[in-house]
């Protein structure tokens, strides 16, 4: 497999098989998020949530899934990704509503 730089991180499969750039992707979602935690008063949370929301795709095991090189350990995969989204997102909610503190 290529040499990866952060410029070169994939996050999806687009409808038309174009393949999303994480940095694209997480841009994208962190607009999305912001818009919306506005309504309700939580911006910069809801901004960092969508900013975050994929790191757990920034590794080689992904990738390799995501360009069809990998040797079909998916689910184990997409389990662990999914983990980080939403261990990332409670302990975001968490600060926000001060109860983990920063220290």
């Amino acid at each position: 497999m290529q040499e990866l730089s952060m410029n070169t991180y994939y996050a999806r499969k687009t409808k038309d098989t174009r393949i999303q750039t994480l940095c694209e992707h997480s841009k994208n979602v962190e607009e999305f998020c912001k818009s919306f935690g506005a309504k309700i008063g939580v911006a910069k949370t809801a901004s960092l949530c969508g900013k975050l929301h994929d790191i757990g795709k920034a590794t080689e095991e992904f990738q390799q899934y995501l360009l069809g090189e990998s040797d079909k350990k998916e689910v184990r995969l997409i389990i662990q990704v999914q983990a980080v989204n939403w261990h990332t997102l409670f302990l975001l909610k968490r600060i926000h509503l001060k109860r983990l503190p920063l220290k």
